[in-house]
């Protein structure tokens, strides 16, 4: 392939094995030449000069807090979504679990706070300056969480805020009692987060600035749907995951939406923050080539012949066009930008690849495999997050399917 295009992308070496255990990648930003990778044995650092695994510290089975009658122990689920991308003082790690987020001391690999709560599905993001984690708390909170991340501070790991995420019952998901916000992301000037809204089909900034009054609720954009089924029967476009481009101008976001471990990915622009607009959807190829919006209801992969020229639907809150480009892989879970910002690197549990974007003209342009089993794995059990070194040349991703870390090195010189 054509160099510009690729880099050089090239899957090195696996370098976890823990039977039985899944792992998620943390960002290697706390020591030059290290990443962690949280698995429910602990958390293992691994030597990006050699890619020897280094496994010590707490582990995740059970944690106790308080002493005596007041102890408190809760078992700690297989896997977390670590955030550290905006660590400015290279010790503590946030990182979520299933009803409350912890701290942890990424040299002596301790615990060295955990705010438990009474919320399943917490997702964690750090302030630019550091000094706050924003948490996406979802069951049965349904609203976004400010805590005190500053470990010189008083408050260090406690709430100082919360603000609910507003909906329209009639867009909630059968069943579901809020809107299920789910992910986040934040811009560079840490004054706006994108946070999923996955029962709700929106996606929703949370401005965080002083001038609007602080924490808060700024604009919720409505997602469509890309196809109805016949008798009304509506396949939902359910945003669970959302990535801003390092140079504040989109946010991707991974959908559920097509079912059976498909999914599609928006590309909304947000470089106006009260204004935000869909401008492109990725799918499958072959996908609706022919198919009119209101038309059959196939499954993604059934559609022939392979799309082809451009294909569009309506947001029908603007009336704007929205491109539809084929290419994606299956089950989109995660996505990062590479340090340049010149491309984004869509992560695919279903198909068990990376999809490769490039953020000039927003189109995919490779996809970079991992090795994959027959049958796939069930979506979700594949690769799933991935996360860089400090110097953007070596991008890790968990390969929960067979517990390891695929090492991808990447090169546009």
């Amino acid at each position: 392939m054509n160099k510009k295009y690729l880099m050089i992308l090239t899957v090195l070496i696996a370098v976890i094995a823990l039977i039985g255990m899944s792992s998620m990648v943390g960002a290697a930003q706390n020591h030059p030449g290290f990443a962690y990778v949280f698995t429910n044995d602990g958390v293992n650092a691994i030597n990006l000069n050699n890619h020897h695994v280094k496994t010590e510290g707490d582990h995740w089975k059970q944690q106790c807090t308080g002493e005596g009658l007041d102890q408190v122990c809760e078992a700690i689920p297989r896997s977390s979504w670590p955030d550290n991308a905006n660590n400015t003082d290279k010790k503590i790690i946030w990182a979520n679990f299933g009803s409350g987020v912890f701290a942890l001391d990424s040299k002596t690999m301790k615990f060295t706070k955990i705010l438990t709560g009474s919320t399943s599905g917490n997702w964690a993001i750090q302030m630019p300056n550091g000094l706050e984690t924003y948490v996406a708390a979802r069951k049965p909170a349904q609203e976004y969480l400010q805590i005190d991340a500053d470990p010189k501070s008083p408050n260090f790991a406690q709430i100082i805020a919360s603000v609910p995420i507003p909906f329209i019952p009639s867009r909630l998901q059968p069943g579901q009692l809020g809107p299920g916000p789910c992910d986040a992301a934040i811009t560079s000037d840490g004054k706006h987060i994108w946070e999923p809204d996955v029962w709700h089909d929106t996606v929703t900034r949370i401005d965080t600035s002083a001038a609007a009054g602080g924490f808060g609720i700024g604009t919720q954009y409505l997602t469509d749907r890309l196809v109805e089924c016949p008798g009304g029967t509506t396949r939902r476009v359910s945003p669970f995951m959302t990535t801003v481009s390092l140079d504040d101008r989109y946010v991707f976001v991974e959908n559920l939406e097509g079912g059976g471990g498909t999914g599609t990915e928006s590309v909304i622009d947000i470089s106006v923050p009260n204004a935000p607009q869909e401008i492109i959807r990725f799918v499958q190829s072959p996908l609706f080539s022919t198919m009119p919006r209101g038309g059959t209801c196939p499954e993604y992969t059934s559609v022939t012949p392979p799309l082809t020229g451009k294909v569009v639907f309506l947001d029908t809150t603007t009336g704007a066009e929205i491109e539809v480009k084929g290419g994606l892989g299956r089950g989109p879970l995660s996505d990062e930008f590479t340090k340049d910002n010149k491309y984004n690197f869509m992560i695919n549990s279903r198909s068990d690849d990376i999809t490769v974007v490039d953020m000039a003209t927003l189109s995919i342009i490779c996809t970079v495999p991992f090795a994959s089993p027959t049958p796939p794995p069930p979506a979700g059990y594949g690769a799933s997050t991935g996360d860089w070194d400090m110097n953007g040349e070596e991008f890790l991703v968990n390969l929960r399917r067979t517990n390891e870390v695929g090492v991808i090195t990447y090169d546009d010189s």
